[in-house]
């Protein structure tokens, strides 16, 4: 009979795949090996997963805990789009682990975001700053084109004023005819 010794090393037996958007489309799995390379089920142990370059974040950081010998990571993330980057596994007592490198290409539009806020206005007027909306991918990427449609609305004290509409294939778009309503 084969006895399951105490943890030894970290293995993993899933690397992470390319991100498309800044999600990772393969989610990495560790598993917990004792010294003849058995998977160690219990007790759980904590796995800390961070990036290894300084200019892209992985989200979520965090220490993640182990069940039935393995971490089955789900939601991985990076914001920078870039080529070969690694992720570095670890475990208190245990050697840093590296993954195998992946990449992070731009995603589809999956958000709007605005980066300068509209100004003051009269009414009738054109508004003194005119908004700029940008559209991202999900790990918050500047998308360089993308037919959309953008509604600009008015809130006035809970209720929505709706003022134009314009459709925009630019990722950073401008917004010249915004005017007061009320």
């Amino acid at each position: 009979a084969v006895e399951i010794g105490g943890v030894f090393s970290l293995y993993i037996s899933r690397q992470p795949g390319d991100a498309t958007g800044g999600v990772i489309v393969v989610q990495p799995i560790v598993l917990l090996l004792d010294a003849g390379g058995n998977t160690v089920a219990s007790p759980a142990r904590d796995v800390t997963v961070v990036a290894t370059h300084a200019n892209f974040s992985l989200i979520p950081l965090g220490v993640f805990a182990s069940t039935d010998g393995a971490v089955h990571f789900t939601s991985l993330a990076v914001l920078q789009l870039g080529f070969r980057y690694r992720l570095e596994f670890s475990s208190p007592g245990l050697p840093t682990l590296t993954s195998a490198t992946f990449d992070n290409f731009l995603g589809a539009p999956y958000r709007l975001d605005v980066s300068v806020d509209p100004g003051n206005g009269i009414a009738g007027g054109s508004l003194s700053q005119q908004p700029v909306v940008r559209v991202l991918d999900k790990g918050g990427n500047l998308v360089p084109s993308s037919a959309i449609t953008v509604s600009v609305a008015l809130d006035t004290s809970g209720s929505t004023e709706r003022f134009d509409t314009f459709a925009t294939d630019l990722a950073l778009s401008s917004y010249t005819g915004a005017q007061c309503a009320v």
